[in-house]
């Protein structure tokens, strides 16, 4: 994907294509996005709004194949992609 960086760390071990589907739905929502980090803030950098977040919840549940609790620390393992793919994309 041209415009998107995504650092070899988060990418070890966790399905790739799982990473790349959520890259694909970001730069979706945010076209404009030159660079996305393995530990780019996607709260703080504006890339995923509260509304989004919901949408970014059923997109992992459907990429992992269970149910995501949401619940007080929920924000905190989909702060990042590497925090993504260490909670829900390695087996």
């Amino acid at each position: 994907m041209s415009g998107v960086t995504l650092a070899s760390r988060a990418l070890e071990g966790a399905p790739k294509a799982g990473l790349e589907q959520i890259v694909a739905w970001l730069r979706q929502i945010n076209p404009d996005a030159v660079s996305i980090e393995d530990s780019t803030d996607l709260f703080e950098s504006g890339l995923v709004t509260s509304i989004q977040f919901v949408e970014l919840v059923l997109l992992v549940e459907e990429l992992c194949g269970h149910e995501v609790v949401v619940d007080d620390d929920a924000v905190d393992r989909f702060r990042t992609l590497r925090a993504i793919s260490e909670n829900y994309l390695i087996s």
